[in-house]
């Protein structure tokens, strides 16, 4: 009797110190409605964009949890298996901010405004994705590719229908100017493509905003000269 009394006993002291300790190493226990409450404090639960590894900025990297990215919640910390390391991705469309529905709304207005002297909107689109929707020069430059391509099909269809202004038997379009234009342009897309794998972004950033500036001077000078020609 007095040896099962004595296991008790020391059964009892050792709950005691385990206790003890889980208390002293975690501190106050935190209810369970309340962590309940906080952990479902946010419930935006977004995904990242499954990126070529080639195109992921490994230098910005995060801690351990998913919302330790300076641009939270547009990019999302996961784990990389190219970088093998924890790094800050883009989330995908779904689920949608508020941001987004915004950024689709200035794009359209960009897309109405570079549609309409027939720009295309390439030079401002670029800028737009890495300022209000947080992507990198490397993600935004083929998604400006994609915007302008549908941008340049609607005009093309519509183009297509109309007259030259002085010549009625000619359509609009030059077509022999395009075909020689084509091949050119062509080649300078392809050749950039696989100059923006070699230079940093920093470059890539440097160089669109020299182009950027050029061509709005040029715009600029040649619509001074035909406002002094019609004046």
């Amino acid at each position: 009797m007095r040896r099962i009394s004595c296991l008790a006993l020391a059964c009892l002291a050792s709950g005691q110190g385990a206790e003890t300790n889980t208390s002293t190493s975690l501190g106050p226990m935190i209810p369970v409605a309340h962590r309940r409450r906080r952990r479902h404090s946010n419930p935006f639960r977004g995904s990242p964009i499954v990126t070529p590894g080639a195109e992921i900025d490994c230098s910005q990297t995060c801690g351990n949890v998913w919302r330790d990215c300076p641009d939270w919640p547009m990019r999302l910390c996961v784990y990389d298996g190219y970088c093998e390391e924890r790094v800050c991705l883009h989330k995908m469309l779904f689920p949608m901010l508020g941001s987004d529905a915004s950024f689709f709304f200035v794009i359209f207005i960009v897309s109405f405004l570079a549609g309409a002297p027939g720009i295309g909107g390439g030079g401002i689109n670029v800028p737009l994705l890495m300022m209000l929707n947080r992507f990198t020069i490397k993600e935004a430059v083929p998604i400006s590719h994609i915007a302008v391509m549908g941008n340049a099909l609607s005009q093309l269809l519509v183009n297509t229908q109309l007259r030259h202004p002085s010549m009625a038997k000619r359509p609009l379009i030059h077509y022999e100017m395009a075909a020689i234009l084509l091949p050119a342009m062509l080649g300078g897309n392809s050749l950039g493509i696989v100059v923006s794998k070699v230079f940093p972004p920093t470059l890539l950033v440097v160089l669109s905003l020299v182009l950027l500036l050029l061509t709005s001077a040029k715009t600029t000078l040649k619509g001074g000269v035909e406002q002094h020609g019609i004046g």
